[in-house]
């Protein structure tokens, strides 16, 4: 089986924990009790990904504070019972088992990020940050920074977020297009960078509301097609197989464009679920 390390959002590690029949994955995510294979927290963004991989790699140490707040492993809010029972173990396992990965996965779910001092934080477990928006520039410079860390003969998959404008009614959300191109941009440039973009899944609303629970979350049935796409790319990647990267540009008849994820508020949720 092939080895793989994903840092990302719940989509992308329940995705890699309902895939180990067929992937190895080393850290996942079952839960709301943080089960999975060697969990240590949910990121979204690329400072967040570089963060964590600085930590694996022993290039930082985080204040107990940042690791509070960071990690949902360590994080005080959570009873210890949801929590893993050893998240010093988990950080271990990673270290040991990270370079022998197959396949480096990153979810780039969101272009905000939030700070408190020099470090990132994570805005699911925090108040107390100062939010910054990345530009464009500063996102290809992240996901550069990344690939080196990870190593430039490594092979790596970027993942956007869902794009909403693919199914009927959906609209256009322009930090998840800025996403979606600087990827597409970087891939061009490194033969061993790969782009996988969830809206393969979604075709209709009636797709929407099929494989999406809520805004945030994939259904049981949605993870499981989310895998087969991904397991997918994963074996073409590994057996050398051509993979075309084709640009989808969505901005003919595109009635909304949205700066922000308004599409995640619960009442645009609750329209697009009758």
């Amino acid at each position: 089986m092939y080895k793989v390390f994903g840092s990302g959002t719940c989509r992308l590690l329940q995705t890699l924990n309902n895939g180990t029949h067929n992937l190895n994955p080393i850290h996942t995510f079952q839960g709301y009790h943080f089960n999975g294979i060697n969990f240590m927290g949910k990121q979204k963004n690329s400072r967040n990904h570089i963060q964590f991989l600085k930590y694996i790699k022993k290039e930082i140490e985080l204040p107990e504070d940042i690791k509070n707040d960071f990690f949902s492993a360590f994080h005080d809010k959570y009873p210890i019972s949801q929590r893993p029972n050893d998240a010093h173990k988990n950080i271990e396992n990673l270290r040991n088992e990270f370079e022998t990965c197959d396949v480096f996965l990153f979810e780039i779910a969101s272009i905000k990020i939030q700070m408190r001092g020099e470090y990132c934080v994570n805005d699911e477990n925090t108040r107390d940050f100062t939010q910054f928006v990345l530009t464009k520039e500063e996102i290809m410079a992240d996901l550069e920074e990344i690939i080196r860390m990870v190593g430039l003969n490594k092979k790596i998959i970027f993942l956007n977020h869902l794009r909403l404008q693919e199914f009927e009614g959906g609209p256009r959300i322009e930090n998840r297009e800025i996403v979606y191109t600087t990827i597409h941009e970087i891939c061009k440039k490194y033969e061993n960078v790969y782009q996988y973009d969830p809206t393969l899944m979604i075709k209709t609303k009636i797709d929407y509301q099929r494989y999406f629970g809520d805004p945030w979350h994939y259904t049981q049935e949605g993870i499981l097609l989310n895998f087969q796409h991904l397991y997918s790319l994963i074996h073409k990647i590994m057996n050398h197989t051509k993979i075309e990267s084709v640009f989808i540009n969505s901005n003919a008849n595109i009635k909304e464009i949205l700066y922000d994820s308004a599409d995640e508020d619960a009442l645009y949720h609750k329209k697009n679920h009758r």
